[in-house]
């Protein structure tokens, strides 16, 4: 083994290991240089021949996450058997990258370090099954992707459509503040700003300051669904929220399912990643019922002072299939609904277009909400802020 990795072919075996740490990277896996070099240790105990050896060798040093281990897995078998796939994976990560020639030069010599693992190292039983690639996964079709209901994602896709939905902007409705702030429009002077300049001038204002007020965002209430049926679907939007949240200096976020749960201060940590693993910790609902009743008479009780004014605007992201009292969540509803602004359902069975609130739960939600909207897909998220930006016409 020594004698091996100390020939020639010790520098495509290096490049296939930076070559698949940057795929990894891409899909969300934390892969720094420390691993890499963990990596190429722990293939020089082993022998590299053997395809499964090596998946567990690389899976060992560089997995410490357990919803990445279908994704390594997958990966590793669909990474090693195509050696285009690279291209494909970064040009869905990546796709304003693609045109520039230093991205295409590194993708080509990534390629061909594949050819030691693909053909000559990692070559498994004669019976294995055929992994191809989807049309999902390929350039031209990546608008499928972004129209792909998040519950039909593959493990792979569905990291892939994550990292893609952290990058979407989310728009923050504006109003007028009280405040006022020094402007060269507006129809009211700054008369401290105007004396302030002619005392500094002997008396001889040169410019006639005006006051324009203050425009603020909306503060925010999240209310995000986590039960059984909602699984798929609450991740990636909590990442989404997370990351288009950052900037908004009022937003409060609640889980709920059999109990409310309060996320704001783990929505607190930069990181989204970091901010998930916390969230993991505080939420122990997590793929349960569903008591939406229940858990707006706690909100209601507990947390009415984040509705101040009645110019907060609420997200529920909810199937509102409700297994509680249906009397308590047609209370609930209301008392939310004359202590906020506004209030958006987004409900991912609205993908179905014969979808029709039906169901008690449903049918009380729709009563009190001002817009429903579908979020099952990137292109529902990227029209998200559309609606938000409507909200105040």
């Amino acid at each position: 083994m020594q004698t091996q990795l100390g020939d020639s072919r010790s520098g495509k075996l290096n490049e296939n290991l930076l070559g698949f740490g940057r795929a990894l990277r891409r899909v969300g896996i934390p892969v720094d240089s420390l691993k890499i070099a963990l990596s190429l240790q722990a293939l020089q105990l082993i022998d590299i021949k053997e395809r499964e050896d090596c998946r567990a060798a690389l899976f060992s040093v560089i997995v410490g996450r357990y919803q990445d281990r279908q994704v390594f897995n997958d990966l590793f078998d669909l990474y090693f058997k195509d050696p285009n796939l690279e291209n494909k994976l970064l040009g869905l990560m990546l796709p304003r990258n693609q045109e520039k020639p230093t991205h295409r030069k590194k993708n080509n010599r990534a390629r061909e370090s594949l050819q030691l693992f693909n053909t000559k190292q990692l070559n498994g039983p004669k019976n294995a099954q055929k992994i191809e690639l989807d049309a999902s996964m390929t350039f031209s079709d990546s608008d499928r992707l972004k129209n792909a209901d998040f519950n039909t994602l593959s493990h792979i896709e569905y990291q892939l459509v994550e990292n893609l939905a952290r990058q979407i902007p989310l728009y923050f409705p504006k109003i007028l503040s009280r405040r006022y702030q020094v402007s060269n429009v507006g129809n009211k002077l700054a008369f401290q700003k105007i004396l302030q300049q002619a005392s500094r001038l002997e008396g001889d204002p040169i410019q006639i300051f005006r006051q324009l007020r203050k425009k603020k965002p909306l503060p925010l209430l999240i209310l995000v669904d986590i039960s059984g049926s909602m699984e798929r679907y609450a991740r990636l939007l909590l990442s989404f929220l997370h990351a288009s949240t950052k900037t908004h200096p009022q937003t409060e976020v609640f889980s709920f399912g059999t109990s409310l749960t309060h996320l704001s201060s783990s929505f607190k940590i930069r990181d989204t990643d970091k901010m998930l693993i916390a969230i993991n910790r505080d939420i122990h609902d997590f793929a349960s019922g569903t008591k939406l009743g229940t858990c707006l008479k706690q909100l209601n009780q507990e947390y009415q002072h984040l509705c101040v004014g009645k110019r907060t605007v609420v997200l529920m992201i909810t199937d509102a299939l409700d297994t509680g009292p249906i009397d308590v969540l047609q209370a609930e509803l209301q008392k939310l609904k004359r202590s906020t602004r506004s209030i958006l359902w987004l409900n991912p069975l609205m993908r179905y277009e014969a979808f029709e609130p039906i169901a008690s739960g449903p049918t009380a939600v729709s009563k009190v909400c001002n817009k429903m909207l579908a979020i099952h897909n990137l292109t529902c998220l990227e029209q998200l802020s559309e609606h938000l930006k409507n909200l105040l016409n």
